[in-house]
C-alpha cells in the first residue's frame, strides 16, 4: 500500500505531501488544478519517461519519494529486493525518484541505487495504474491476451513458462538452419569458383619462398649474363684471333729479344715487353677461366622467367604475398569442406527441427485448450462485472483462434484473442473497436481490473478518471465497484464525478494557488463538512438544497460502504 507520496519541483508543485489511508483515495478538484501531475509525479516514482521540462521552473533538481507498507505475503516482490539486497524488515520500502536540469537521473530503492529495469520489476508488484486513456488499448488484441492470461495465470504460468523455453530451442535451431542454409544456386556457384581455384593453384605447386629464391637466381644469373658478354669479349681481344693483343704483343717481345744483346738500353725494353707479355697472358687467363666458371644458360633463365610470372600472376589474384597466396589454396580446401559440413548438418538439424517443432505444437495445443477453458470463465465473470457497472444485457465472448503455422508461433504459443461484445439485446457481438462507445470501454477496463484485482496480489490500483464518458446512475455503479474493489486493496481514483467522490474512504482536494507571486498546487484531506461542500461545488451547486444533497450522498455512501464491508 501506498502510504506517503512526497513530491518536490514538479511543474506547479514546490512542495507537496500526500498522506494516504488504506481502502478508496480520491482526488477532486477544478479541472487545471494539478491532479494530473500528482498522478504523473507518481508515474514518474514507479518508472515512468524521465521528462526534464517536469522541473519546476527555477529549481535546478525535482524529487519524487513513495512509501509504501508491504505485503510480505508479495513472494515475488520479496525475492526481488532480496536479490537487490534491499532492506525491508521494518514492512516498509521507500522508493525515491531525482531529476536534475543536467540530464542526470537518479533511482534509489531503500538506501540502494537501482535501474529504471529494477525500478519497473519492483513497482509492477507494487502498485497497477489505469491512465485515462488506457481503456482504448482493449482493442487491441495482444492486449487481450495480456488480459485473458493474467486471468488463468495459476493455470497458464507454468504452461506458458514450458512453451516459451521450447520456442527459444526451436527458434535457435532455425536460425542455425538459416545460417548454414545458404541459397542452393549461390551455393553451387561457390563449389564451382572454388574448386577452380583449387585447381589452379593446385597445378603451380607451391612452396613456400619460391618466389624470393627465383627472383634472387634471376638477379644472379642476370649479373653473370651480362659479365659473360663483357668477359667473352674481352678474351677475343686479348687472344681471340690473329690480331689479338697477346699476337701483337709477341710480335713486338720477338722482335726486340733479337736485338736485346746490342745494348743496355734494348735489353731494358725487350725485358720489359717479355714481363708485358707474361702479364696480359695471365690476365688472359684469368679471363677464360672467369668466363668459364659462370653459370648462365638461356633456356634456365627462361622457364625460371615464366615461373616467377606464374607465381605473381597469382600473388595478384590471390596474395599480396606467397604465403597469402599458399593460405588462400588452404582456405579454399577448408571451405569446401565447411560447405560439406553444413549441407551434413543442415540434415542433422532439420531433422532435430522436425522433432522439436512437433514437442512445442503439442505444448501449443495444450495452451489453446486452456486458454479456451480459461476463456469461458473469463467471459461470465467479466459480464457479472458488468451487469454491476450498468451493463446487464451485454453480451460478452472471449474468442481464442489457435494459427497452424510457424509464422504464427511466439513465446506466448500461437493464439490470438478477440474480445467481442454486443452491449445491446439482439445484436451480434462484435469487436470492441467497432462497437463499444467511450463509456462502454471505460466500464470493461473496470470490470476487467475488478477481475485482475481478485487474482493478484497487488496491493494499489490507480484510476486516472476511469469514470470518463458515463453519468448518472452509471457513475454510482463504477463508484461502488471502486469501493468493493478497495474492501480488499487501497484504490486511488481521480474523478470529476460527485458519486463516485461520496463513495471514498478519504477525500482529498487538489487546489492551485498562488503566492509571492507564483501559482503552486497545494494537496490536502478534507473532513465531512469540507467534503459536503466539494461534492456540491462538484454538482455545481452553493445553495443548501445542494448543500443538503450532498450530505444526504455521503451519508448513503457510508451505508453502502458498510454493506461492501459486510459482503467481504
Amino acid at each position: 500500500m501506498l502510504t506517503t507520496l512526497d513530491i518536490r519541483n514538479i511543474a506547479l508543485i514546490d512542495r507537496l505531501t500526500l498522506e494516504l489511508e488504506p481502502g478508496l483515495n480520491v482526488l477532486t478538484g477544478e479541472t487545471g488544478a494539478g491532479k494530473t501531475i500528482i498522478i504523473d509525479s507518481l508515474d514518474l516514482a514507479l518508472g515512468g519517461r524521465a521528462d526534464r521540462e517536469l522541473i519546476r521552473t527555477g529549481a535546478e533538481q525535482a524529487e519524487v519519494q513513495a512509501l509504501f507498507t508491504l505485503d510480505e505475503s508479495n513472494d515475488e516482490l520479496c525475492d526481488i529486493l532480496d536479490e537487490l539486497g534491499v532492506d525491508y524488515d521494518d514492512g516498509q520500502l521507500l522508493i525515491t525518484r531525482q531529476l536534475s536540469s543536467n540530464g542526470r537521473n537518479t533511482i534509489r530503492v531503500g538506501d540502494r541505487l537501482a535501474s529504471l529495469s529494477q525500478l519497473k520489476q519492483i513497482t509492477a508488484c507494487l502498485v497497477e495504474m489505469h491512465g485515462q486513456h488506457e481503456h482504448q488499448s482493449l482493442t487491441d488484441e495482444r492486449q487481450q491476451l495480456r488480459y485473458l492470461d493474467a486471468f488463468a495465470r495459476h493455470e497458464l504460468d507454468e504452461l506458458k513458462a514450458a512453451v516459451a523455453r521450447q520456442y527459444a530451442v526451436w527458434r535457435d535451431l532455425r536460425s542455425r538452419i538459416r545460417a548454414l542454409n545458404v541459397d542452393e544456386h549461390e551455393s553451387a556457384r561457390r563449389v564451382e569458383l572454388l574448386k577452380f581455384e583449387q585447381k589452379e593453384l593446385e597445378a603451380l605447386k607451391l612452396k613456400p619462398g619460391e618466389d624470393e629464391r627465383i627472383e634472387a637466381r634471376l638477379s644472379e644469373m642476370r649479373i653473370n649474363a651480362k659479365s659473360s658478354d663483357a668477359l667473352t669479349e674481352a678474351y677475343a681481344a686479348l687472344d681471340g684471333d690473329s690480331i689479338s693483343a697477346l699476337d701483337q704483343l709477341r710480335r713486338a717481345a720477338n722482335a726486340l729479344g733479337q736485338i736485346a744483346d746490342m745494348g743496355e738500353n734494348y735489353e731494358q725494353l725487350s725485358t720489359r715487353l717479355s714481363d708485358m707479355l707474361y702479364q696480359l697472358e695471365d690476365a688472359a687467363f684469368e679471363v677464360h677461366a672467369l668466363r668459364s666458371s659462370q653459370e648462365y644458360d638461356p633456356q634456365l633463365m627462361d622457364r625460371m622467367e615464366r615461373r616467377l610470372s606464374a607465381l605473381n600472376n597469382a600473388k595478384a589474384r590471390y596474395g599480396p604475398t606467397l604465403g597469402d597466396v599458399i593460405a588462400k589454396y588452404e582456405s579454399i580446401g577448408e571451405e569446401l569442406e565447411q560447405i560439406a559440413d553444413a549441407k551434413r548438418q543442415v540434415k542433422v538439424y532439420v531433422e532435430q527441427l522436425k522433432k522439436e517443432q512437433s514437442a512445442l505444437i503439442r505444448l501449443c495445443e495444450r495452451l489453446t485448450q486452456v486458454r479456451r477453458d480459461a476463456a469461458e470463465r473469463f467471459a461470465l465473470k467479466l459480464k457479472e462485472h458488468l451487469k454491476d457497472l450498468g451493463m446487464a444485457r451485454v453480451s460478452f465472448n472471449v474468442d481464442v483462434q489457435e494459427h497452424r503455422q510457424a509464422s504464427a508461433l511466439s513465446p506466448l504459443g500461437w493464439d490470438t484473442v478477440e474480445f467481442t461484445m454486443s452491449a445491446n439485446a439482439g445484436e451480434a457481438p462484435r469487436p470492441l473497436s467497432k462497437i463499444a462507445s467511450g463509456g462502454e470501454l471505460s466500464r470493461t477496463m473496470l470490470a476487467l481490473k475488478a477481475i485482475a484485482a481478485d487474482a493478484d496480489s497487488i496491493g494499489t490500483m490507480i484510476f486516472d478518471e476511469i469514470d470518463t464518458g458515463v453519468s448518472g446512475r452509471i457513475t454510482q455503479a463504477v463508484g461502488e465497484k471502486l469501493a468493493s474493489i478497495a474492501r480488499t486493496r487501497q484504490v486511488i481514483a481521480i474523478t470529476h464525478q460527485a458519486q463516485l467522490a461520496a463513495l471514498a474512504d478519504a477525500q482529498y482536494l487538489v487546489e492551485k494557488r498562488e503566492r509571492d507571486g507564483r501559482v503552486f498546487t497545494s494537496v490536502r484531506r478534507l473532513n465531512e463538512e469540507e467534503r459536503v461542500s466539494e461534492l456540491s461545488r462538484i454538482m455545481g451547486g452553493d445553495d443548501e438544497a445542494s448543500l443538503n444533497h450532498a450530505r444526504s450522498m455521503l451519508s448513503s455512501a457510508r451505508q453502502r460502504r458498510a454493506e461492501l464491508d459486510e459482503a467481504t
